[in-house]
């Protein structure tokens, strides 16, 4: 599929941040803010949130690697435990950082020892604080479990984008790698047990990679308007990989094969907005070729089913465990899809009232 002139901006605009160097990005005549920034002049993120540090927006880097057990080399001594119950913190010093990411730790209000992990990767223009719009918090206070928020930083991609598009990130190094790092932390520190990923967007594509590069890390990952794994390897492939780019389910697979060994019993949920004008919606039927495949499991769902305003299908193995399952909203455009009326996150930019609890959905998906 060639992309139309409008894609292809509204894609740079996400990609390369052309749209925030302007002022803003402008879709279908609403404008979205351009990243937040810093009033202060610390470093610190002025946007009223409650996910705020004095660090610059740089963050410390190093060439070492995590590798597919999550072990730490040639680091910095980390921070020491989480922050408070019921509260998130910045940690400055998590380890390793070969991608130079800051992370954000929500500890729940109730929490007991081998608590487990979610991590949560926001979309391009957005930051730590803009995703706990999407509802993680109040989940993981009720369920018990960590939140890690990975940020991108201005200094990697001027629009908060995490690196997809680069397979220096998206390996077992890199963004990757720091993202890894967080989650070996917070296991070390805080005695954490079963580890999660979800992601938005360039979130969602970098929440692929890590369920690639780390499949022993990661029990499952919850999508949301995602592509899938190495689609793209540079800038030149990503506006392409961002309308739909179509693979065999056989070639998706190899692709993820070939990140790692150990890959079994990694389950996939994936959400795509079927009114999507940023990540066509070809992506969904992509990703689930691309996971079904590696699954060792039909591309055919075992069973659809009507959920609010989504087809909800589901996608099983020969013992009926769900390995994939797919929530294409109707008339949903480009985000997470939230549910404020009954308690689940605060609409926003790319934070969509649909009436639908997608953060909900991939908790239930991940068993918390």
């Amino acid at each position: 599929m060639k992309p139309s002139a409008r894609f292809r901006s509204l894609a740079l605009c996400l990609v390369l941040g052309t749209g925030a160097a302007i002022g803003a990005c402008t879709e279908g005549g609403e404008t979205t803010l351009p990243p937040a920034t810093d009033a202060g002049g610390d470093g610190a993120v002025a946007d009223g949130g409650a996910l705020r540090d004095g660090a610059s927006d740089s963050a410390v880097t190093d060439g070492s690697v995590v590798t597919d057990g999550g072990t730490k080399t040639d680091a910095a001594t980390p921070d020491a435990g989480p922050p408070p119950a019921g509260s998130t913190a910045a940690v400055a010093n998590f380890g390793n950082n070969p991608g130079g990411l800051k992370m954000y730790l929500h500890t729940p209000g109730r929490v007991a020892a081998g608590a487990p992990i979610v991590v949560a990767l926001h979309g391009c223009s957005q930051t730590a604080a803009d995703y706990a719009g999407v509802g993680w918090d109040a989940l993981a206070d009720a369920r018990g479990f960590y939140v890690i928020y990975a940020e991108q930083t201005t200094t990697n991609n001027f629009n908060r984008c995490f690196r997809w598009y680069e397979s220096a990130q998206t390996g077992q190094g890199g963004e990757a790698a720091s993202v890894a790092a967080m989650v070996a932390h917070v296991r070390t520190t805080a005695g954490a047990g079963k580890n999660f990923v979800t992601g938005l967007s360039s979130g969602g594509a970098m929440a692929a990679a890590m369920i690639a590069a780390y499949p022993s890390v990661f029990e499952a990952a919850s999508i949301d308007a995602g592509i899938p794994y190495r689609c793209a390897t540079s800038i030149a492939d990503s506006l392409t990989c961002q309308a739909g780019t179509t693979k065999s389910a056989q070639a998706w697979g190899d692709l993820v094969r070939a990140a790692a060994s150990g890959f079994g019993k990694t389950r996939v949920q994936l959400w795509q907005g079927a009114s999507d004008s940023i990540v066509g919606p070809a992506n969904l039927l992509e990703l689930t070729k691309q996971w079904t495949n590696v699954a060792g499991i039909s591309e055919s769902a075992a069973a659809t089913d009507q959920i609010g305003s989504a087809t909800h299908k589901k996608f099983v193995d020969g013992a009926g465990v769900v390995r994939v399952e797919t929530f294409s909203v109707a008339g949903m455009n480009h985000g997470a899809a939230v549910d404020p009326t009954k308690g689940c996150g605060k609409a926003g930019a790319y934070i969509l009232d649909v009436g639908l609890c997608s953060a909900g959905y991939a908790a239930d998906f991940f068993g918390l």
